[in-house]
């Protein structure tokens, strides 16, 4: 997280852990600092700004490659994979002004922000290569196909950007967007963060939030709508998930008297 021109940055990269990217962990953090390079700036025209990370991605892994070719064991994990997919990784980013929000993603992972009147942002749509254990990766030659952006005409008050080591079962990561109101200590901190470990993937967070705009009467009148709109779609959510279950148990116990 760092200044970058007029704004703040955030920005999440988490390299891939499959055989082939041996220099995933490199990849990710070139990713960050593909972001950091083009949002510090002057051009704003944030259509843009997928193609230029991308861009910005590609040159510093050539770079990379250069200065440092694949040793035999790299090449031997590599496969027949092109030699830039070593660096494999994917990228969240929110970078906020005083007067609106941007927000690219690509990759799994996950981001949720809230305006300043206490509610989401509208979610960015599904990445369909996202599904099982697969994701879209910004070393790809087609990964701008993949970057999702949206450009929001407010403020952020708070942001919530984390790798698929987090996975909440919720819609949206209450337990750490409440730390706003109920300030832990750093331990308690921690095991909320380590709650969302299913897998026992490494995971990184990143929890923004600005303490005065949290604080006004508007967002916390916010806030609580948007607590229960959500409680009620989550509620939904599990009700549909439980007749998903039941439906498919009914299903195999019929096969099966049948036979």
């Amino acid at each position: 997280a760092v200044l970058a021109g007029e704004g703040f940055l955030m920005a999440v990269a988490d390299g891939h852990g499959g055989q082939p990217y041996v220099r995933s962990g490199l990849g990710a953090r070139m990713a960050c600092r593909a972001a950091v390079s083009v949002f510090q700036g002057d051009d704003r025209e944030y259509q843009k700004y997928g193609h230029l990370i991308k861009k910005k991605f590609d040159a510093y892994i050539r770079k990379h490659l250069e200065c440092r070719p694949l040793s035999e064991q790299e090449k031997l994990k590599l496969g027949g994979n092109l030699p830039e997919y070593a660096y494999g990784t994917t990228l969240s980013v929110v970078y906020m002004t005083d007067h609106e929000t941007f927000v690219l993603h690509i990759g799994d992972g996950d981001l949720h922000v809230m305006d300043s009147k206490g509610e989401f942002f509208p979610p960015l749509p599904e990445d369909p290569c996202c599904v099982g254990g697969a994701t879209s990766s910004l070393v790809t030659e087609d990964a701008e196909s993949y970057i999702r952006t949206a450009l929001y005409q407010d403020r952020a008050s708070c942001a919530v950007l984390y790798s698929d080591g987090y996975e909440t079962e919720k819609i949206r990561p209450w337990e750490i967007i409440e730390m706003i109101a109920t300030k832990p200590s750093e331990p308690e901190m921690e095991q909320i963060f380590l709650r969302g470990d299913r897998r026992g993937d490494d995971q990184t967070v990143l929890f923004y939030y600005d303490e005065k705009l949290t604080q006004t009467d508007e967002f916390k009148a916010g806030f609580e709508r948007e607590r229960i709109r959500l409680s009620l779609l989550q509620e939904e959510e599990n009700l549909r998930r439980r007749y998903s279950d039941l439906l498919a148990y009914l299903t195999d116990a019929v096969n099966i008297a049948r036979q």
